[in-house]
């Protein structure tokens, strides 16, 4: 039986970055998946990356990550101001539209779903769109989680607050700088991650509805991924082989793979008592 391409399924701060890394030689080689290059993140509303200054008002604006097809060429990534859309639905409307017409062509990409980009809106109701997800059915889901919901509070904080994501080569001095240097936490971060934590709470939902709808999926988590070996043998499991391996290297591992993130949230934040109370009284 041919293996299911695989679409990732994530919380953030889930490993899920590390593990779609390591997968994505075999994936685009041997499976057929085109790479997006850094918007693995395909569902997402606004880049983290690209601002647009408003030198009248001083302020930098959200650049809209709006995708675009064009004839016989893979999908391009767009950034625009003011945005072309005025809501969420319409952006994955014309998002899922995107990869219909790539489908259609035969291409298909590797991509990644955050959690928190299907959270549903529920100042209008308590329901959540599934046409991300239905439209992935003849994928496997590898879901990414993680158990321990506050440090990925902590982790997340971390991340905004420094603009660092992933640990590698050259910016691991600035990882550790934390320690010599540590931050203090702006109370608005504490709010900004409420969406992150309600999204990780209903995992439990995505995953009922997943298996319900009988796609094919695997659940892992980050406190199960502890090691280069961990992961590898999780993705023997989830490609069902291990010729996946073949694809790659050592200094494929060396150059590409994050490095392993092991911080002292106590250390490295000043006002730790503070933010970690402030999580505590989070409604997730």
């Amino acid at each position: 039986m041919k293996t299911k391409p695989p679409i990732f399924f994530a919380n953030p701060r889930s490993k899920s970055t590390a593990l779609q890394t390591l997968a994505s030689p075999y994936m685009e080689a041997s499976l057929g998946l085109l790479p997006l290059g850094h918007q693995t993140e395909f569902f997402r509303e606004y880049s983290h990356r690209y601002f647009f200054n408003d030198s009248h008002l001083d302020r930098k604006n959200r650049a809209e990550y709006f995708p675009l097809n064009r004839e016989n060429t893979p999908i391009t990534h767009h950034f625009t101001y003011p945005p072309i859309y005025s809501t969420k639905g319409q952006r994955d409307g014309h998002k899922l539209q995107v990869l219909k017409n790539e489908k259609d062509q035969g291409r298909e990409y590797n991509i990644k779903i955050m959690s928190e980009d299907i959270y549903p809106n529920l100042k209008k109701d308590h329901r959540w769109d599934r046409s991300i997800l239905d439209f992935f059915s003849d994928r496997t889901f590898i879901i990414t989680r993680r158990r321990n919901v506050k440090t990925l509070a902590f982790s997340l904080l971390v991340s905004l607050h420094t603009n660092l994501w992933h640990k590698r080569e050259s910016n691991k001095d600035r990882y550790q700088d934390l320690y010599n240097n540590p931050i203090t936490i702006n109370k608005e971060l504490c709010t900004a991650i409420i969406p992150s934590l309600k999204s990780t709470a209903m995992m439990d939902q995505f995953e009922e509805y997943i298996k319900k709808s009988g796609y094919k999926s695997h659940t892992v988590y980050y406190e199960d991924l502890i090691t280069l070996e961990d992961m590898k043998d999780t993705l023997d499991k989830v490609f069902d082989n291990n010729a996946w391996r073949e694809y790659i290297n050592d200094d494929f591992i060396d150059r590409s793979m994050p490095r392993a993130l092991n911080l002292d949230y106590k250390e490295i934040i000043k006002n730790y008592d503070e933010v970690s109370e402030r999580i505590n009284q989070t409604s997730y």
